[in-house]
């Protein structure tokens, strides 16, 4: 009996790391609790709903940035990177991080939902309201990689569905070939071209959940009613201008009979063609989507494979 249990014991060490590094654990030793928001920004209301997610989320440093617990990254290119994204964060007042993870998925989901929870429920965001920011996720499992990229808060307002999925494929090349530094590298220099555009703040907010938002414009007001004074001034000119126009007797008054030529016609159905359009999971998934996290705010999301 003390064999099968020293067996047991020996295998749940051996297998512990091996999880640990599946999951993205740090070994810095920081433990969620009541007393510190179970480390998530006070902007997130933990739950019971999404404590399980929250205690599943790796608990890290919020001022490093960069998370590469799949080792894809050499230290040199770290502190450029590092470097990069403090100027980044600097310029703009939103907050950026790089994670990467070697996990086994059984769907797409799953990547952006970890991307998603590991922004969320970690102390990222600067000290704005929104938690303005930005995820880059690398999943570097050899037999499906996977990348995407998170939007929350005001980062939103900058880049929307279709920016989104045009960064994705842009970066693919480099993603694809392993080439990461330039890759993020080139995310950052693109998401910055959108942001020197600005948007149109007349427009755009960030609501209470945290998700993009259009404002209610009161323009329509005026516009409907020059519309209806429009239509009540013109329909007093035909009814002025029709009161100097003979009355037709009959049908035949309306006709020039020299103009009308009698067709028989008859329609038929000569046939139906339905075309499918299939698209590759090699290229992507879905496209980017707005949507919540398990947290309750509001993201922009999308991810692609290889």
């Amino acid at each position: 009996m003390k064999k099968i249990l020293l067996t047991i014991v020996i295998f749940l060490i051996l297998l512990t790391p091996i999880y640990a590094d599946e999951i993205g654990s740090n070994s810095e030793g920081y433990v969620r609790s009541e007393s510190n928001n179970y480390g998530v920004s006070k902007n997130i209301k933990v739950n019971s709903n999404n404590m399980s997610d929250i205690m599943k989320t790796p608990y890290v440093d919020s001022s490093k940035k960069i998370y590469d617990f799949a080792n894809i990254l050499t230290s040199e290119e770290e502190t450029e990177l590092k470097s990069l994204i403090d100027n980044f964060i600097k310029t703009t007042g939103l907050d950026f991080v790089f994670v990467s993870v070697d996990m086994y998925y059984y769907n797409d989901d799953e990547n952006e939902k970890y991307a998603q929870d590991f922004y969320d429920y970690n102390d990222f965001g600067l000290s704005n309201d929104k938690n303005g920011g930005i995820v880059l996720y690398r999943n570097a499992y050899s037999s499906n990689p996977y990348y995407a990229s998170v939007y929350t808060g005001e980062a939103q307002l900058y880049c929307n569905e279709n920016c989104s999925d045009y960064i994705l494929d842009e970066i693919y090349d480099n993603f694809h070939s392993n080439s990461y530094k330039n890759g993020i590298t080139q995310f950052i220099h693109l998401f910055n071209t959108y942001y020197n555009k600005g948007y149109d703040a007349d427009k755009y907010y960030i609501d209470e959940n945290g998700s993009l938002a259009e404002k209610k414009s009161l323009n329509f007001i005026p516009s409907i009613i020059s519309g209806a004074l429009a239509t009540i001034f013109g329909m007093l000119g035909l009814v002025k201008k029709n009161k100097m126009v003979r009355k037709a007797s009959n049908a035949n008054d309306y006709l020039v009979k020299s103009s009308i030529e009698y067709i028989n016609k008859s329609d038929k159905l000569v046939s139906t063609i339905t075309t499918h359009h299939r698209i590759s999971s090699d290229s992507g998934s879905g496209g980017s989507h707005s949507g919540f996290g398990s947290s309750g705010v509001g993201h922009i999301s999308g991810g692609r494979h290889g």
